[in-house]
């Protein structure tokens, strides 16, 4: 018996022998290790590709603290199975890790720096403990720091713990091949930077300490910032065909779908104004896009290489449009834009051989870069009804000589017009010589041409878009209504009111003559010059139930009905009779409309 068990034994032990089980000791690892000292701090720079098992860093060698893993120091040691960084370590060097088998790593607390693709190539990893407190990215998207780590098939998954504040620039970005599939984000990151998950495309959850302050989850596992207008990321799940982007969005940053090749359709919702660059990129089955919004600033490669992109049906002439939007324009040989187009996006016409161009009226932006580098484009007409012009939009266009800015554009942004590309000046950037803004005195385009040294000349005065009341006027402005006291008459208005061009109408839009009473219901509207709706503020003249601008008995009976349910008031009629504003009509607010009509109140 003792015999069996002693065969039994060597027997395990001869297995066992044949798997590595090595942890290194201080010791141990000083003997695999090259480092050298600058300025009392260890830099480690190579490391013995024999090595095995699980390799735990000291914290100090030499009495020295550890700060910097450096470049390709654990390249091609294929037998390391885990790395423990000591958190005294700042800074990691490009392809610090990568080719390696490691299977988990740590990033420390105070590490500042990861430098180009640390962990290429290792394709066993499957869980990384992130601690970093505001660790950066400096080489951003080529930085590729997870690029091509992880297994193919089951990828890895990222625990950004509580120490973590910060999320970096293209954390998960580089060549589509960053696998990454589960997040877990601790409850005080506060900040994800741009194109932090842009190349995530096997990301299949993210979860979210309950404690976290600053983001959110939405119903289909979407990352989004508290408040849920900001959505960040999308989960690439097989389950999730038709996306319908949630009605709080206001801005899809740049990436956020990215290589979601899941997704066959997607509903744009009508409060997005804004959709970064490659925000559908490689959503190789995306076929089908709504945009419900009129106003949303798009980029040209908003959807590049997704599946609507590709198909051919959807140019026509060159020309790629999504609903309304024009998105690419590719091998034109007429640079017309057709009526009813409402946005022209980001780098639409980037270097295109153009000489001018006419944007339709119908067009409400202009994205930024849209017509960059298009240097002989001479001439530009820009829609009266243009309400924004990116950064860049007309960048490099050294033929244009003066461009003329309607009065409803409210944004211009950075270098729009006048620049170009010297490099023979300072900053390599040159300013076009007599450059001429023709614009509205008060307007953007004045701050523009102020801000950038260039002529401005005035073709009239700036309308006024808000309402503006004389000092003491007894009219008070709340949002969008207008809070009269009873019997002012629209002549009352018109004195009252500053602005140039004001018409004051009738609930239904007739024009009120001066000597009309201006009751609850009516609307006062700002007009540009040509007499055009600029803004609709609603007249509301409290317990004026029925819109006559007075107070009477007849009033108080239409709110009494309407207490029991035999009348029902809406809007603005509701407003005014709810006179106690306890937000309900009751017969107390028909009992003091009734006092009211009769002086005692």
């Amino acid at each position: 018996m003792k015999k069996k068990l002693i065969s039994t034994l060597l027997a395990l032990i001869i297995v066992m022998s044949a798997f590595p089980v090595s942890v290194f000791a201080e010791n141990d690892i000083l003997g695999y290790l090259t480092y050298e000292i600058n300025n009392g701090n260890v830099i480690i720079t190579d490391c013995d590709e024999t090595i095995s098992g699980k390799v735990e860093i000291p914290d100090t060698i030499d009495g020295c603290p550890v700060t910097v893993i450096g470049s390709r120091t654990f390249e091609m040691c294929q037998n390391i199975s885990e790395i423990i960084l000591p958190d005294s370590v700042t800074t990691i060097g490009s392809g610090a890790f990568s080719d390696t088998s490691i299977s988990f790593i740590n990033i420390p607390v105070n590490v500042e720096d990861l430098y180009f693709s640390p962990f290429s190539g290792c394709e066993k990893l499957t869980k990384v403990n992130w601690d970093a407190k505001n660790a950066k990215n400096p080489e951003g998207w080529s930085g590729g720091i997870f690029s091509r780590a992880g297994n193919k098939e089951n990828g890895f998954d990222v625990i950004f713990s509580d120490t973590v504040e910060s999320i970096p620039n293209c954390l998960f970005a580089g060549d589509g091949t960053v696998r990454v599939k589960n997040v877990k984000i601790g409850k005080n990151v506060k900040e994800i930077e741009t194109n932090a998950f842009a190349s995530a495309y096997m990301l299949e959850s993210i979860t979210i300490d309950k404690e976290n302050e600053y983001f959110s989850i939405g119903e289909k596992g979407e990352l989004l910032n508290k408040d849920k207008t900001v959505l960040i990321r999308a989960v690439n799940n097989e389950k999730i065909k038709e996306y319908v982007v949630p009605e709080t969005v206001v801005e899809i940053l740049a990436s956020a779908f990215r290589g979601c090749d899941n997704i066959t359709s997607v509903v744009i919702s009508e409060n997005v104004k804004y959709c970064g660059s490659a925000a559908f990129r490689d959503c190789e089955n995306l076929e089908e896009i709504q945009i419900l919004s009129e106003n949303t600033i798009l980029s040209s490669s908003s959807f590049m290489n997704s599946a609507y992109e590709k198909d051919e049906k959807n140019w026509d002439n060159g020309f790629l449009y999504i609903d309304n939007h024009l998105i690419d324009v590719q091998n034109a040989e007429n640079f017309t834009i057709k009526d009813g187009t409402l946005s022209i996006s980001e780098q639409c016409f980037q270097y295109s051989d153009i000489s001018e161009i006419k944007i339709p009226d119908s067009v409400k932006n202009i994205g930024g870069f849209a017509f960059y580098g298009c240097d002989s484009l001479e001439s530009i007409k820009i829609s009266e009804n243009t309400e924004y012009i990116g950064e860049y939009a007309f960048y490099g266009c050294e033929k244009l000589m003066s461009v003329t800015i309607p009065e409803n554009v409210s944004e211009i942004g950075d270098k729009a017009f006048a620049y170009f590309t010297d490099y023979y000046a300072e900053n390599n950037e040159g300013v076009i010589k007599d450059f001429t803004i023709n614009g509205y005195t008060g307007s953007v385009s004045e701050k523009y041409a102020s801000e950038n040294e260039l002529k401005f000349v005035s073709i009239g005065e700036l309308t006024e878009k808000e309402i503006l009341l004389k000092d003491n006027s007894d009219i008070n402005v709340t949002g969008i209504f207008l809070i009269l006291t009873p019997e002012n008459t629209a002549k009352t208005l018109y004195e009252e009111i500053k602005n140039k061009y004001v018409s004051v109408v009738s609930a239904d839009g007739t024009k009120l003559s001066d000597n009309t009473f201006v009751g609850t219901g009516a609307k006062v509207q700002l007009l540009d010059n040509k007499g055009k709706v600029l803004t609709e503020y609603t007249v509301l003249v409290k317990s004026d139930v029925n819109g006559d601008a007075k107070i009477t008995a007849a009033d108080a009976r239409v709110a009494l009905r309407t207490s029991v349910k035999l009348e029902n008031l809406e809007g603005v009629f509701a407003t005014a009779a709810d006179d106690n504003g306890d937000n309900k009509i009751t017969a107390a607010d028909a009992r003091k409309i009734l006092r009211k009509s009769v002086n005692l109140e």
